[in-house]
């Protein structure tokens, strides 16, 4: 019964694995696609950007440029929370690995290395903690209320078509 349990183990650690590594592949494959939306708004805000610097006074072109600072700004702060998470999983796994490590030494009585291994167990964990401790602290910051409409915004900050600043660099 006990080979039961510790193949029943094996197989639950398997699926975890197979989710971690699941995980790790969606954050890629995001990051990805965060960074061509990224190159695709930056690529748009460019253009709103040079049709304001020729003149054309439209408040609804500036509010059109607003709104593309606006998803720049969300999609760097989601390509920022991708990158965190993907850190927060990497230092989970090196610490399960070494974890795994010091018990199959634990087993097989090799107690030369052991000091070194859990030193990397303690670092892990320091590792992990601010990894875990960054992400929470940016969803946190990142949670913020919803900002108020593009036309709000410039009308509140005295902005119009002749005193916009240029975030897209050409």
């Amino acid at each position: 019964s006990v080979a039961v349990f510790n193949q029943g183990g094996r197989n639950s650690e398997k699926k975890q694995a197979h989710y971690r590594q699941s995980d790790c592949e969606d954050i890629r494959h995001e990051l990805v696609e965060c960074e061509s939306q990224i190159e695709e708004v930056m690529r748009r805000g460019r253009a709103a950007k040079r049709r304001l610097c020729r003149g054309e006074k439209s408040y609804h072109q500036l509010e059109r440029w607003y709104s593309l600072v606006m998803e720049r700004d969300r999609l760097i702060d989601r390509e920022d929370d991708l990158r965190l998470r993907n850190r927060e999983i990497a230092t989970d796994e090196e610490y399960r690995s070494l974890k795994k490590r010091f018990e199959e030494m634990r087993l097989d009585g090799d107690d030369e290395d052991e000091d070194s291994v859990l030193e990397g167990m303690v670092e892990a964990l320091r590792k992990r903690g601010s990894a875990k401790s960054a992400v929470d602290s940016f969803r946190y910051s990142s949670s913020g209320p919803q900002s108020d409409p593009a036309h709000v915004v410039l009308e509140r900050h005295g902005h119009n078509y002749l005193n916009f600043r240029p975030v897209f660099i050409a």
